[in-house]
């Protein structure tokens, strides 16, 4: 269970809230809920909660993230906001600020994994499937087992379907997030490219006026 996460109690947090009656009011808000609900109810509820105001002058952004509750609950309240359409794309912009693709390597391993299990599942049904028959064709099994196979054969085979429709899920997920990553790397190649462009600019300008 999360019960707190922040830094609440640090000097710059308590002054970040005295200069901002919003962030304030959002941590007496977190506080009061953890202490009558979140703290009471054993974890079976989850809080997650991300302020910012940027009012404090001076381009400073004052912030107050916290998360709270059993943790099974705050993921799957996060993974729901993050599969709603309308939030994926503020999802995925956070995601490329944050350079958060260090475990692409890790997914494409798994990944690759899962489709040999797959492929090694229908190969071995389906080999299973054509035993069945050509035994009922022989006559070596009575009609009771091959119907008997036959359904198992199919439950399995249901049971592949979904497993193979997940991974499909994963997958194009996964190249998604690949492609994200690639556009990322290259906007960062092209903005450090116009960065030296012009300093090297500015310091022949500089050399032209002495």
């Amino acid at each position: 269970m999360i019960e707190k996460q922040g830094n609440y109690d640090s000097c710059e947090a308590r002054e970040v809230r005295r200069q901002s009656e919003f962030l304030k009011r959002v941590h007496d808000f977190a506080a009061y809920m953890h202490k009558e609900y979140i703290s009471e109810s054993n974890g079976e509820m989850s809080l997650f909660i991300s302020a910012n105001d940027g009012t404090l002058g001076d381009d400073k952004v004052g912030r107050m993230q916290c998360v709270m509750g059993r943790e099974a609950l705050v993921v799957t309240g996060l993974a729901s906001l993050m599969e709603d359409g309308d939030n994926r794309e503020l999802f995925r912009a956070a995601r490329q600020m944050a350079d958060d693709y260090d475990d692409l390597p890790e997914r494409r391993k798994e990944l690759r994994q899962q489709r040999r299990v797959l492929y090694t599942l229908m190969t071995v049904s389906t080999l299973w499937v054509c035993v069945i028959i050509l035994l009922q064709v022989f006559g070596v099994a009575d009609w009771i087992t091959t119907v008997t196979n036959l359904l198992l054969a199919t439950f399995v085979g249901l049971q592949l379907w979904s497993f193979g429709i997940d991974l499909r899920h994963k997958t194009a997920r996964l190249r998604e997030d690949e492609s994200d990553h690639a556009h990322y790397v290259a906007d960062r190649k092209l903005e450090e490219i116009m960065r030296q462009f012009i300093n090297k600019f500015r310091r022949e300008q500089d050399d032209d006026d002495e």
